[in-house]
């Protein structure tokens, strides 16, 4: 028998639903669908008896990114799969953030480093009294380091270590994070629907909630909508679903930060205008199936 809808969550979360993706069930239930959570590596699942998987909850995908790949790449070949594979693919190292840039994103200042040789060859001044370390594969804080700009040593060791998996990548510590918070903004079928002020806990750096950091709904600026807007025109297909993340440079102007277009957290629960939006153009993209 035919389901309309599988949405994809990890294991943990198929085990423990998470809140968000009750309520995208629950909504394209009442809309006259069927719709099931399924954990994204359960082969069991056969997916061509789905016509739609959207990808929700896989909060474990970037420790197991070859083998989530692999996953996906066998689900969209059974139905169809939203975001789409290759944009999956694209998303899944923050590299792409060098791409964007080149096609004239503002994003938060980037180096990238692939080998040691490329490390020691680099100049690394941001004329920022702190930076950020981190892998260019990595999620919800995950591997992500403050050093002061002149701890040359904490630095070069945390980017050899990891070198080891991955390539590095590393940031001016933007301080407005701490005052004015950080931004994600939800936005679905090209609509900006809903907006996050994250702010770290006191002495961290980090804003997520598992790490002390606090959330509160705001409402994005005209500046910002201009920013969102300009962002997502240089994607070269308008997604289903992104989550804009940005801070604020010196001259208060939005950095990108990410451009989440795998598992964003779309804040489901909070943001009804979002479930409505996410959920109708879901049913409309069923009726071409």
């Amino acid at each position: 028998m035919m389901t309309d809808f599988a949405i994809l969550v990890s294991q943990k979360y198929y085990d423990e639903p998470y809140v968000d993706d009750i309520v995208l069930r629950d909504e394209l239930i009442a809309c006259g669908h069927t719709a099931k959570l399924v954990a994204w590596n359960d082969e069991n699942i056969d997916f061509s008896l789905f016509k739609i998987a959207i990808i929700r909850s896989c909060w474990d995908y970037d420790q197991r990114l070859t083998e989530f790949l692999k996953r996906l790449y066998v689900i969209q070949s059974k139905c169809l799969l939203l975001n789409p594979y290759e944009t999956i693919k694209e998303n899944s190292s923050k590299l792409y953030l060098k791409y964007l840039q080149e096609k004239g994103a503002p994003i938060v200042p980037t180096i990238f480093i692939h080998s040691e040789l490329d490390f020691q060859k680099q100049k690394i001044d941001f004329n920022s009294e702190q930076i950020i370390v981190k892998p260019v594969i990595s999620a919800s804080g995950r591997d992500t380091y403050r050093y002061n700009s002149n701890d040359t040593k904490g630095i070069e060791e945390t980017v050899k270590k990891i070198l080891k998996t991955k390539t590095a990548m590393i940031q001016p510590y933007i301080e407005s994070i701490e005052t004015v918070g950080e931004r994600s903004t939800v936005v679905i079928d090209g609509q900006s629907v809903f907006t996050m002020k994250k702010k770290p806990a006191r002495g961290s750096y980090l804003v997520h909630k598992h790490w002390g950091g606090t959330y509160t709904e705001t409402i994005p600026t005209e500046q910002d909508l201009l920013f969102l807007k300009e962002t997502i025109s240089l994607l070269e297909e308008e997604p289903l679903y992104v989550r804009v993340d940005y801070v604020y440079g010196k001259d208060k102007k939005p950095l990108l930060l990410e451009l989440e277009l795998i598992e964003p957290n779309l804040y489901l629960a909070q943001n009804t205008l979002g479930l409505k939006i996410l959920s109708e153009k879901l049913c409309s993209i069923l009726k071409n199936c």
